[in-house]
């Protein structure tokens, strides 16, 4: 006879699907095609002509303005950090900044995690500090006043860092949202805390863009230096 010992099965839960994960911030793929649609179609509609990394440029500078915009809507803050402006969850859960990789995308495959640009001294710091926001940090406990409201500046102190990570293939921008964990030597970020990856946005051949008539008018002043510091 057999020992009679009954064999206790414990239900693992499934893990959150990407676009659960998404909600839990109050973000979906769709929101975040809506904000990066403009850039998109504006990189799309460059000619040989264009500067090298002006597509990358396109996306980054109208995607960043668009993300902004829209989430501030629903409650989220601007604020910068070391210079670096950063769109910030109400409750500090996380902030945002928008970025091209390469090997965006990739699933199951640790040799090809995404490798971004290299990057200045607000992101890398961002990583070292590690810091962690629980809410705010701040607990309501009985007979306890609420906090006092806190500033962005604070709240983009606390906030975990993440990247809208974007990758250009052709008439596809691949996405996925993920919390920065390392970088090599040559400040490029290579290792990931969290990632969430994004359904792509694809963009059909009719797209509308106004790029300007193309008129001397329509072109930038010549002789005009910018600086640009890495972030």
């Amino acid at each position: 006879m057999g020992s009679g010992m009954a064999v206790e099965f414990t239900h693992q839960p499934e893990a959150a699907s990407d676009e659960e994960r998404l909600r839990r911030y109050g973000l979906s793929s769709a929101l975040v095609h809506d904000v990066l649609r403009r850039g998109t179609s504006r990189a799309l509609s460059r000619s040989g002509f264009a500067n090298a990394g002006a597509a990358n440029t396109d996306i980054y500078h109208d995607g960043s303005e668009d993300l902004r915009k829209r989430l501030a809507r629903s409650g989220w803050v601007v604020a910068s950090v070391d210079n670096q402006m950063r769109v910030v969850h109400p409750e500090g859960l996380m902030s945002i900044v928008v970025a091209s990789a390469d090997n965006v995308g990739v699933r199951g495959d640790p040799r090809r995690q995404p490798l971004t640009r290299e990057k200045g001294p607000a992101t890398l710091n961002s990583i070292r500090r590690d810091r962690r926001a629980d809410g705010q940090a701040f607990f309501q406990l009985p007979g306890v006043p609420d906090p006092e409201p806190v500033s962005p500046r604070a709240l983009a102190a606390i906030a975990p860092l993440w990247m809208l990570l974007h990758q250009l293939e052709e008439r596809t921008l691949l996405l996925e949202l993920s919390e920065p964990g390392g970088h090599r030597p040559d400040h490029r970020v290579n290792e990931w805390r969290q990632r969430i990856h994004l359904q792509p946005l694809v963009l059909e051949d009719d797209f509308e863009f106004d790029a300007g008539s193309g008129q001397p008018d329509d072109r930038p002043d010549e002789g005009v230096d910018i600086p640009i510091r890495r972030r």
